[in-house]
């Protein structure tokens, strides 16, 4: 993904899932959202979910979104909904100074954009849970709360070095 954003040469770039789970045409409400930044949200309107993911996977996602809103970007209720938009120039900038190599690059880029200074949209869009997730929640989701603590301790270092 990093590499992807750094070196695609475009006025905007879209990060979704492979599956899908995001329509596409969903793409117009960011665009419509005239900012840097714009991300999809399954939580700003669960009218919008078409399919849920099983409870459990649902309570995950929820709780680790507040601790990226505790420790990380606060504000944005949906972080790990994969379906971002990125103004071309904003998208360079955040990805070349990204080390995530996990599921955490979503809330490390995101960081990164507020700390730069971009605003970031958040926007209601359509939603439906694919079923063969690669996703797996305990292992994953231990990295990723791991990864969201060791970015909070080194935040502030990392972008003294990189101005």
């Amino acid at each position: 993904v990093r590499t992807g954003m750094t070196l695609l040469d475009a006025e905007w770039l879209l990060l979704c899932d492979a599956d899908l789970a995001t329509p596409i045409e969903e793409v117009e409400k960011l665009f419509s959202a005239d900012t840097p930044v714009a991300i999809g949200s399954r939580a700003l309107n669960r009218q919008l979910l078409e399919a849920r993911q099983p409870f459990y996977r649902e309570w995950a996602g929820r709780a680790f979104n507040k601790a990226v809103q505790l420790l990380g970007v606060r504000g944005l209720k949906d972080t790990q909904c994969g379906f971002k938009l990125f103004r071309g120039d904003v998208a360079k900038r955040v990805f070349a100074r990204c080390r995530l190599d996990s599921y955490g690059y979503d809330f490390e880029a995101l960081m990164l954009a507020r700390a730069f200074g971009y605003e970031i949209a958040e926007v209601p869009v359509r939603w439906r849970h694919q079923e063969g997730s690669k996703v797996k929640l305990l292992r994953d989701g231990f990295r990723m709360l791991w990864d969201l603590l060791l970015l909070r301790l080194t935040f502030r270092t990392r972008l003294r070095e990189t101005e």
